[in-house]
């Protein structure tokens, strides 16, 4: 039987549900073993953790990082929001930011997702001074349809109102709703674009086949 080394759930963690970086508390853990390939075996676990902060309960699971070559724990529910791969590092940072801040804050949450949006039209090459402006921009040069620039406005104005003091506030529903739309945006301008050349390259294969 191959085993991996023994990999223990996290106790220190960022709770996906608070934004907290504390302590959680073991309350299950149940191991048991797949069979890989024939006679060859894998240990597994899952965990239930508790943080000692909100309370709330979150599942993980060990598994294998490739890039690391090596067993970690991964975090399985609630569901991490994570930027797609394709984003370039910075704006990935500025989204996972938003994210993170969103339970403790949906007003800084919505000025993360407008300094992302920011950073997205910098990245496609928008000049103009504003956000507005950029967004204005790539709307012209058609790097966004009409239904994501509705998106990136409305997500621009919400993300005003989140950074300065008014009557107005931010909810924490506000917040979901531009995490969903900086998500969609992020689909749309990095993933869909990657995902379409490689099949095209699939079909181009084929034709030559």
């Amino acid at each position: 039987m191959d085993r991996h080394p023994k990999v223990n759930p996290p106790s220190l963690v960022i709770c996906p549900h608070c934004g907290n970086t504390t302590q959680h508390k073991l309350r299950t853990r149940q191991d048991f073993t797949v069979e890989i390939e024939e006679d060859i075996f894998d240990e597994c676990w899952w965990a239930i953790l508790q943080c000692s902060t909100c309370g709330q309960l979150s599942l993980y699971r060990d598994y294998w990082d490739e890039s690391r070559k090596t067993w970690t724990s991964k975090l399985i529910y609630p569901v991490p929001i994570i930027a797609p791969i394709e984003v370039p590092g910075n704006i990935q940072q500025l989204f996972q930011e938003a994210v993170l801040v969103k339970p403790l804050s949906p007003s800084l949450c919505a000025v993360g997702i407008r300094r992302c949006l920011e950073a997205i039209c910098n990245d496609k090459g928008a000049t103009e001074g504003t956000l507005r402006g950029k967004v204005k921009e790539l709307a012209s040069k058609q790097i966004l349809p009409e239904r994501l620039v509705e998106m990136m406005n409305s997500s621009r104005i919400i993300g005003n109102i989140g950074a300065h003091t008014r009557s107005t506030k931010v909810t924490e529903d506000d917040a979901s709703v531009l995490i969903d739309f900086c998500s969609a945006i992020l689909e749309y301008v990095y993933v869909a674009p990657n995902k379409i050349a490689s099949i095209q390259k699939r079909l181009d294969s084929l034709k030559t086949g």
